[in-house]
């Protein structure tokens, strides 16, 4: 019972863990995803000649899942806090551990109100979308390896039923 105990005690260890892991990993995945559709958007809102603030909050307001939920309400303190909408995004991109909003924010930083920053954001939204698309595809590579030891096996298996009946015969005649 000892030994039963330590070993459930250190599974409950760690498959929480593993859990919260994995479940982060998803959420970055989406949040990234979310990225790239808020950079077109932010892109339009600059291409139209909105400032820098402007466009980011009007970015942000586009969609109803939980990242902009999430980028909405940090943009609607950042007044309270006398920020500007690049420093914000960086403080998410930070605390989310999102890199390709932070470099969004960088590019806005960099461009304040100019309009000249709609090549760069739409080629950003671009390079971000294949990089998804390239993941998407390593991780069905991954799983398509990871399937033909097993589907390698049923049809050695499948083989074994269909072969074995004339086989057997031919031992038994002989």
């Amino acid at each position: 019972p000892l030994l039963a105990s330590l070993g459930l005690a250190a599974l409950g260890w760690v498959l929480p863990d593993l859990q919260v892991r994995s479940n982060a990993h998803a959420a970055r995945v989406e949040f990234t995803r979310s990225v790239a559709a808020f950079v077109d958007m932010l892109a339009m809102a600059r291409m139209a000649g909105e400032g820098a603030n402007t466009a980011v909050t009007a970015a942000a307001g586009v969609g109803d899942s939980w990242v902009f939920d999430r980028l909405r309400t940090e943009l609607a303190g950042r007044t309270r806090r006398g920020k500007e909408a690049w420093q914000v995004l960086t403080e998410v991109a930070d605390d989310l551990d999102v890199p390709e909003l932070g470099e969004v924010a960088d590019l806005v930083r960099e461009a304040g109100d100019a309009v000249a920053v709609y090549p760069q954001l739409r080629a950003r939204a671009a390079a971000l979308r294949a990089s998804l698309l390239a993941d998407s595809k390593k991780q069905a590579n991954e799983a398509t390896q990871r399937m033909r030891i097993p589907m390698a096996t049923a049809g050695l298996a499948a083989f074994g039923l269909v072969a074995a009946p004339p086989i057997l015969r031919l031992l038994q005649v002989t």
